[in-house]
């Protein structure tokens, strides 16, 4: 089955970026009915696992649980709560979401690739704190998710162990507002599409994602992006707020074109916590893993809905 954009759902090896590319065209469709956003892309994703043996539950797959839920807005989009489906699943928001480029190529340089082995240059502070990072039991290698959602009994939770730290934030662009100093050739919009936020370091200085939202690895102050009455929420919190460990990168790839690399990354979720002890997702970020265990991370279990 070749679906009309060009996806061929026929693979029979797993691959993200073919469910990257599913993700970004439903998640961007408009629905008469916000309760058959499942419904709508059920079909493929039905397709997908009848070839590869994946199965999915709210729109994940359940055998790449943890990476999957990294996905974010489209650069063009902020996205809109859909009540229907658990906020940690792009199910549960309405706008086109996808992936960052680097998360779909995972598997063309998994640690041990002889390629990867070639090609990377780590400089030796670099390598020492990877190594480091591996011997030091306080911090795991990624959350442990204990029970997982049950679709067919509409249960949404998601039960996980993991590390969670707080960190000051900052507005630093309001919706609308012009994008100033970037350089000429920035992929980045000169105009701010939803608010945007950025991570404090201790000493209350800004942070930098190293990565940005496109490729190249363009740095910028935007940690994330959101529709201006989800910024209420945070601002209600002091610009304070909980990040749930999700995953340690070692190395990271912009792509093999320009074979860019970068070291010892950290992706999490920025999580609200609600009155009955469950948490909900808000927005996804990656950053060094130095700014990260600089906090004190400190183990939780939760329970995402």
């Amino acid at each position: 089955v070749l679906f009309r954009s060009g996806i061929n759902l026929d693979e029979h090896e797993w691959d993200f970026k073919t469910f990257d590319a599913l993700l970004s065209v439903y998640s961007g469709r408009r629905l008469t009915l916000e309760s058959d956003a499942l419904n709508a892309c059920r079909g493929s994703l039905n397709r997908i696992s009848e070839q590869t043996g994946y199965t999915f539950c709210f729109g994940l797959p359940v055998q790449d649980y943890l990476r999957a839920l990294i996905w974010k807005p489209h650069h063009e989009y902020v996205l809109v709560r859909r009540l229907d489906f658990p906020s940690y699943s792009w199910l549960g928001w309405i706008g086109r979401s996808e992936y960052s480029y680097w998360v779909c190529d995972m598997a063309d340089y998994a640690a041990g690739d002889s390629d990867v082995a070639e090609h990377r240059e780590v400089p030796p502070l670099k390598r020492r704190r990877i190594q480091r990072f591996k011997e030091n039991k306080s911090h795991p290698e990624s959350a442990n998710i204990l029970s997982y959602p049950s679709e067919e009994d509409g249960i949404p939770s998601l039960k996980l162990t993991s590390t969670i730290t707080k960190f000051k934030l900052r507005l630093v662009r309001r919706d609308g507002d012009i994008h100033r100093n970037l350089r000429p050739d920035s992929q980045q919009s000169r105009t701010a599409i939803g608010d945007h936020w950025t991570l404090l370091g201790p000493d209350g200085y800004t942070l930098r994602n190293v990565a940005g939202e496109h490729e190249c690895f363009e740095p910028t102050d935007v940690f994330f992006r959101l529709k201006p009455e989800y910024s209420k929420v945070l601002q209600n919190q002091d610009n304070e707020a909980d990040f749930l460990f999700v995953q340690h990168w070692p190395l990271i790839r912009d792509s093999a074109a320009s074979n860019k690399w970068l070291y010892d990354m950290v992706s999490a979720l920025l999580i609200i916590r609600n009155g009955d002890g469950t948490m909900w997702r808000l927005a996804s970020v990656l950053l060094e893993g130095e700014h990260w265990y600089a906090r004190k991370p400190q183990f939780e279990a939760l329970t995402l809905v």
